[in-house]
């Protein structure tokens, strides 16, 4: 949901998939693919974007998948904004399919968020963007095109 309680207009699946870290070592890595309710209609197979998300914190309540469905986490343990909703809406609203990574260490517990590792975050970026393919009824194809979005710590 929107901060104004309207959908996002799409369908999410969580995802867990593998990644590498910065070690070359096999990492297990969260995020989400959202199906766009929005007909494609511009040239080509729909495409896809893997949204790398600005920092939003370092525990897991703070990952950017759980913030699709949490866009505004207050209580007397946290604070979490979802501030990256209006992006995705967006791109959704264009009929392009969405991957969002929780990086490396967010939504998962077996690490600490590697925070600003830019290979990490590449890694996880990339390889979201080819899981998204394996996800049980994604429209998006081997001849989609594929974008990258991300700024801060996504640009990274």
């Amino acid at each position: 949901p929107g901060l104004d309680g309207r959908s996002m207009p799409g369908t999410a699946t969580r995802l867990m998939y593998k990644s590498t870290d910065s070690a070359g070592q096999p990492v297990a890595v969260t995020g989400a693919y959202i199906e766009p309710s929005a007909a494609w209609k511009g040239t080509g197979a729909r495409p896809l974007v893997a949204v790398a998300s600005g920092p939003m914190g370092q525990g897991d309540q703070c990952a950017p998948s759980f913030a699709l469905q949490n866009p505004l986490t207050l209580n007397g343990e946290t604070v979490s904004v979802g501030y990256e909703a209006l992006a995705i809406y967006r791109l959704l609203s264009t009929g392009a399919a969405v991957v969002v990574t929780d990086y490396v260490g967010l939504g998962t517990t077996d690490r600490l968020h590697t925070y600003v590792n830019r290979l990490d975050q590449a890694h996880a970026l990339l390889d979201a963007a080819r899981a998204a393919h394996a996800v049980p009824g994604a429209s998006i194809t081997t001849a989609s095109r594929t974008g990258l979005y991300g700024y801060s710590q996504g640009g990274g």
